[in-house]
């Protein structure tokens, strides 16, 4: 992760999402207390949570803003492009299929 005060909240296949962050204690008790133990899980070799469920993410969205300096969501669009939202200021950048495959 570039920047040490940064959370990355991102979209890996539908319905299922991948958190990295650095550890920030509030952060990990807020998520550990609002998503339940079946839906979420923490790989230690790369320090990602996987969190299963699209409800949740408004959520971590809201806590992340709070704790982190930097927060960004990163999904695929209704018309299969990359996003990358900055959650702070609500900008968007837009990653174009660079080979149109």
């Amino acid at each position: 992760m570039p920047n040490p005060d940064q959370c990355d909240i991102r979209s890996i296949r539908p319905g299922v999402w991948q958190v990295e962050s650095d550890y920030n204690p509030d952060f990990v008790d807020y998520m550990k207390s609002r998503v339940p133990a079946d839906d979420r899980s923490y790989d230690p070799d790369t320090h990602f949570w996987e969190i299963r469920g699209d409800n949740y993410i408004p959520m971590l969205e809201s806590i992340a803003v709070q704790k982190f300096s930097f927060a960004t969501r990163i999904y695929t669009d209704n018309q299969g492009r990359r996003v990358w939202r900055n959650l702070k200021t609500g900008r968007e950048e837009v990653q174009e299929n660079l080979f149109g495959t």
